[in-house]
């Protein structure tokens, strides 16, 4: 059976014209490597993903994972090997490659999460008004505790990841 005439995994818009091959991995990862200098993090690295499946990346700090994202999101150019999204190359069809990929980016997800917590802080204490001996703590100390709070636990997150 040839990739034309293989049966489709999903159908793309109808506007588009396109159709992906159930037989074409989702992700195909072919003798990757990659160094920063003299130091290699990805070394002949090679694996494919199905479709329509659950596949998590696992390793330990400094293993080659967000180098190996980086790649693929083309954040990096790629020095060796191949990078396949659905039968696409992204050395020679970056368009048609991350046409099919999503990607949400950590800074985007801080972002969000200092919003979420401007916006709890500004309710928490309307929701969940504190005594201390009787007295009722002032709003503006509340939201002072929380933002230190969030502060000190983001400081700790960071310093634990080393940036």
């Amino acid at each position: 059976m040839t990739a034309i005439d293989a049966p489709t995994i999903r159908e793309t818009p109808p506007d588009s014209g396109r159709s992906i091959p159930a037989e074409l991995p989702a992700l195909s990862i072919e003798r990757l490597s990659h160094s920063y200098g003299p130091r290699r993090a990805l070394i002949d690295v090679s694996f494919a993903v199905a479709p329509a499946s659950f596949t998590a990346l696992l390793g330990l700090n400094g293993a080659g994972k967000s180098t190996l994202f980086s790649l693929i999101t083309r954040l990096f150019g790629i020095q060796s090997g191949r990078i396949g999204i659905f039968g696409h190359d992204i050395g020679q069809a970056p368009g048609e490659a991350l046409r099919s990929l999503g990607v949400v980016f950590q800074l985007l997800c801080l972002l969000f999460a200092v919003y979420h917590s401007v916006t709890w802080f500004a309710v928490t204490p309307k929701a969940m008004p504190l005594s201390l001996g009787g007295e009722r703590v002032a709003d503006k100390t509340i939201v002072g505790v929380h933002y230190a709070a969030w502060g000190l636990v983001s400081l700790i997150v960071l310093v634990a990841a080393g940036i």
